[in-house]
Formats: C-alpha cells, sequence, structure tokens
C-alpha cells in the first residue's frame, strides 16, 4: 500500500453524442479503474458521471477544490470534445494525468493523442499515460499522485534557517523567492542565538530523562557528559522552536559560531531526523530540500552527506558525514556508537595554539547494504536542476583511521553506483561535495516532481 497523504481527483471524459448505455458502461469501466487505483493506497475524489462538454465542468471542479485535490487524473474514453480537457486543466490549474487504457473496442487512445495535443497547443503541461492496471502501470500512477501530493505540501511549507551560510558554501544557499516562486516555499530565518538561549532554559527534569534515554539505546556511548547534556537540552529546544514558529523542516548552520562557542550539534540534527522532522546541517537549503523530497517519497529519513571520494574504476562513493546522520540510516541504535566530535570541526586559535571547538556527539556507524538514491538539488545559472542516480550501500572494508582518525567518529557509507551510470558524467553533473542518500529506490517518483515543478534532471 501506497497511502498516499493527499486526494487526487478523477474523472471520465468521452464524446457527447454517446447514448446512454454507452455512457453507463464507460461509467462502470471507470469505477473497476478506480477501484485499482484505490487498492493501492491512492485517495481519489470522483463523480459517477461522464464529462461530455466543457459547460460541465463547474460541479465537477468544485467537488475536487472542496476536498483539496492536489492533481486529476483524466480518463479519455472513446473519441472526445478536447476544448472540455483543456477547461478542466485551465481552470482547476492542477497537475493532470490523461490516462487512455489499451482497449480495441474503446478507441480511448484517440482521445488521449487528441488532449495532449490540445493541452501543448495552448501550453499547458501535463503528464500523459497510455496503460493497463499491470504493476508496472500503476506504479506510473503512483509516482505521479505522489509528486502532486509533495508538489501541494511545500506550498505555503515552511524552511526554518538557524543561521547564516555555512562556511561560504555558494551552492548550499539560494534565493529565498526563487524557492517561493518554484516551490511556493516560505524561508524563515532566525539566529543560532535565539536556539541557544532557549536551550539553556530547557531545565533538568526535561533534558536528563532525554540522557539517560539515549545513553540506554546507543551501543557504545563515549562522548562527555557536558556534550551530552547540551546535546540533549538542543534536542528539547528544537522541538519546541519547530512547533512556535510552525516550520515544516529546517537546517542549522552549526559551523562556526555555534561549534566555537556552544556545541556541535550533531545528535540533536541525528535525532530530530530520526523522529522524522528533516533537519539538514551547514544551513545546505538544497540539501534540506533534497532530504525533505527524499522523506516524503520514502517515509525514511535520509542521510545528509559529503562525497568525500570517488573509486571511478569500481564506480564506488565514498560518503561521510560530519556526525548528524538519523540512527536508522545504521539499521539499528545498537550499531551505532556515540563519539566525541572531532576538534577538527572549530576555528584554530593562534594566540591558544588550540581548537575552539566546544565538543559534541556524533553518531558513528557505516551504512549496511541495501538499494539507495542519490539526490542534489543545484542551480546553473540561477536556474534549478536535480542530480539523480540510482545505487546500492555496500559492505566495504572500512578504516578507522582514514581522514587522520575520522573514520572512528562520523557516519560513513559506501555506495556503488548502478553499471549505467557513466563516472565522467556524474562528475560533470555533480554541483556541491554534499549529496543525499535516501535509503530506498525512488528515482522515478523524485523525477517526477521534479516535472511538476519544470526542473531539468541532469
Amino acid at each position: 500500500m501506497t497511502n498516499i497523504d493527499a486526494n487526487i481527483g478523477y474523472v471520465d471524459v468521452a464524446d457527447p453524442r454517446l447514448g446512454p448505455e454507452l455512457l453507463s458502461n464507460i461509467v462502470d469501466r471507470g469505477k473497476r479503474l478506480l477501484s485499482s487505483i484505490k487498492s493501492v493506497g491512492i485517495s481519489t475524489i470522483s463523480v459517477d458521471r461522464v464529462i461530455t462538454t466543457e459547460r460541465e465542468i463547474g460541479v465537477l471542479l468544485e467537488e475536487f477544490s472542496r476536498n483539496n485535490c492536489c492533481g486529476i487524473i483524466i480518463r479519455t474514453a472513446w473519441f472526445l470534445r478536447s476544448n472540455a480537457i483543456v477547461g478542466i486543466a485551465q481552470r482547476s490549474h492542477l497537475p493532470c494525468l490523461i490516462w487512455a487504457t489499451p482497449n480495441q473496442n474503446d478507441p480511448g487512445f484517440e482521445g488521449l493523442a487528441l488532449s495532449h495535443g490540445a493541452l501543448d497547443e495552448v501550453g499547458i503541461a501535463h503528464k500523459i499515460h497510455y496503460g493497463d492496471t499491470s504493476e508496472s502501470s500503476i506504479k506510473k500512477i503512483i509516482n505521479w499522485a505522489k509528486a502532486c501530493g509533495l508538489k501541494q505540501k511545500l506550498m505555503n511549507a515552511v524552511y526554518g534557517e538557524i543561521g547564516g551560510r555555512c562556511l561560504e558554501m555558494i551552492p548550499g544557499s539560494s534565493d529565498f523567492n526563487q524557492l517561493r516562486k518554484i516551490f511556493g516555499l516560505h524561508v524563515d530565518n532566525i539566529e543560532q542565538w535565539s536556539l541557544i538561549h532557549k536551550s539553556e532554559e530547557i531545565p533538568d527534569s526535561q533534558w536528563r530523562p532525554v540522557a539517560d534515554r539515549w545513553k540506554e539505546a546507543f551501543g557504545d556511548f563515549r562522548a562527555s557528559k557536558d556534550s551530552l547534556e547540551k546535546s540533549a537540552k538542543l534536542y528539547l529546544a528544537g522541538h519546541q522552536m519547530f512547533q512556535e514558529r510552525n516550520w515544516d523542516f529546517a537546517g542549522i548552520q552549526c559551523q562556526l559560531e555555534m561549534i566555537d562557542n556552544y556545541l556541535a550539534p550533531c545528535l540533536p540534527v541525528a535525532m530530530w531526523n530520526e523522529d522524522g522532522f528533516t533537519v539538514s546541517c551547514e544551513t545546505d537549503i538544497n540539501n534540506a530540500l533534497g532530504m525533505f523530497v527524499a522523506h516524503y517519497f520514502t517515509g525514511k529519513s535520509a542521510m545528509f552527506a559529503d562525497i568525500f571520494h570517488y573509486n571511478v574504476e569500481q564506480n564506488i562513493i565514498h560518503a561521510l558525514n560530519c556526525g548528524t546522520a538519523a540512527p536508522s540510516n545504521a539499521g539499528d541504535m545498537k550499531d551505532i556508537q556515540i563519539i566525541e566530535q572531532s576538534p577538527l570541526q572549530g576555528s584554530w586559535d593562534d594566540v591558544r595554539k588550540c581548537s575552539l571547538c566546544k565538543g559534541g556527539c556524533c553518531t558513528h556507524f557505516v551504512m549496511p547494504p541495501g538499494p539507495v538514491t542519490f539526490i542534489r538539488f543545484g542551480r546553473i545559472d540561477g536556474r534549478y536542476v536535480i542530480h539523480l542516480e540510482k545505487g546500492k550501500a555496500i559492505e566495504h572494508k572500512h578504516d578507522d583511521g582514514i581522514l587522520e582518525g575520522l573514520g572512528g567518529v562520523w557516519p560513513f557509507a559506501y555506495i556503488r553506483l548502478d553499471d549505467d551510470v557513466n563516472p565522467e558524467s556524474f562528475i560533470e553533473n555533480m554541483r556541491s561535495h554534499h549529496a543525499v542518500i535516501a535509503r530506498s529506490e525512488c528515482v522515478d517518483a523524485v523525477a517526477e516532481f521534479a516535472r511538476l515543478t519544470n526542473i531539468p534532471v541532469l
């Protein structure tokens, strides 16, 4: 079952010359098709009639609007009047999928072709689908419906940005007005001090049970008491802030100000994601968007990853995270070590000859085998693009001593890209060292969302 958290409208459209008997058969056929869609978890809104003229669509659209539909499936049955199709798409302002089923006794293919041409004539984006109720055919409808649901969810969603641009990473920042234009997304920016101040007000009676629960849940806890206490406080303060400001997802700057003056917030970020609330580190809004998209399509927290090495000969990317990966990316919390954050994350004090890092807790593990999707939103000359690839997390020799010992502190993943991924193209398509690793295969669904938002897939 898919269980898409959104309503999809459904309507049969046919020629007005057809008699009552044939129109009744079309309604019955439509009900059977509708049943196959509902059986996979797509919530549909429909009316028990065939639309034959543009004048009839008013009541239909009122029903779709009343039920807050995010997209419309229009089944073309027999021949039809294409202005009815254009009217539904034009007046609803919703994504439309034009569907015809292979049937030599129902020339709905004609209606599909005619509708496709008519919508192209007037410049209305749409999707066409010619298929039956087989698993592969219904999967295409599922991916489209999921993409419609995500588009609706992002419209008027709020992204909370805690802090400013991190380490001058230009590809990690974006134009807030452009995000509003493309996704309907609002950005609410606050300073990191607001979160720190709130965390210091958390009483012992609240943070201690959280710290005790974490120490019990994780397989090996090696971080300092101070890091654990501050992490528990920050975790609780963040949850309060997300609710008070009505955020849908967020990003936090962390480097360098927060790490130098209070805490590396890695464990709180990991646990916020584990709770189902997407938070990216390093205020990388494009990775936050990818993580939010991945979570919507898979129901799982994705890993914010740095791609630090690429074995071109074997087509294996080596990925790490500076400590914020959600525990579910490891499979089991008992498989995770909690390690004190590396001093390398803080600024270097030339006077005292030491790092200013105030410590923190990192989740340390190597991602277990399984299918993954590589996702990275980025921009080329100001226009959004998305890099998508399929792959598998694999078992791979891991040395805790790599990267001057960071191999024993942070989370890691080894991803073998699919055989059809060309290494030169992969490198050319990268727009940052950051990417999202989703712990499921969701390329087709993400590609559908990209199509709905007019974002080219690299």
